[in-house]
């Protein structure tokens, strides 16, 4: 790994070299994927991120990496299968439940800034579920409807869910 800070463009090489090979290997993929985010280059990073998580079990700290660049990158459509993902784990670090509740809730304000009233309260009825009894995901979702002129829709989620959240 001191070689690829040194020298990123020749350890670049070497990874796409092995990747010749197994187009998997979990070493070159995960060397790339570093290079890319130390270049910033967070398109490149997140098609390599999102092809680890395809191969590889999620973990908790990849899952919140993946959806971290999926909002950087604008791939709200790939948000659901992150959920997927994070409904399947065993254990969910509290950090995790707000990365993907974060995500899910910025998803669901993309389609809500694009009109799509209908796509994004899916999304929003997801962060409830997995941030369940946290008052602050609720108050965000009904701030971000409000906003969005869907008041109906606001006060028909916030009776829905109120009795649900009561801690921060």
């Amino acid at each position: 790994m001191k070689e690829t800070r040194q020298q990123p463009d020749q350890a670049k090489g070497v990874y796409y070299q092995g990747l010749k090979f197994n187009k998997i290997h979990y070493k070159c993929n995960l060397g790339l994927y570093d290079l890319f985010l130390k270049e910033k280059n967070f398109e490149e990073a997140y098609d390599v991120i999102k092809r680890l998580s395809h191969y590889f079990p999620a973990n908790p700290k990849r899952l919140a990496e993946v959806l971290r660049l999926a909002i950087i990158n604008s791939r709200f459509e790939d948000i659901e299968q992150y959920y997927a993902a994070f409904c399947n784990m065993d254990e969910r670090e509290d950090s995790l439940i707000r990365h993907v509740c974060a995500a899910l809730i910025v998803c669901g304000k993309y389609y809500l800034r694009n009109g799509q009233k209908a796509r994004a309260l899916p999304f929003f009825q997801k962060a409830t579920v997995a941030g369940v009894g946290r008052s602050n995901i609720l108050k965000e979702i009904v701030q971000a409807l409000n906003e969005s002129g869907c008041v109906k829709e606001a006060e028909e989620f916030l009776a829905k869910h109120s009795s649900k959240s009561s801690s921060p």
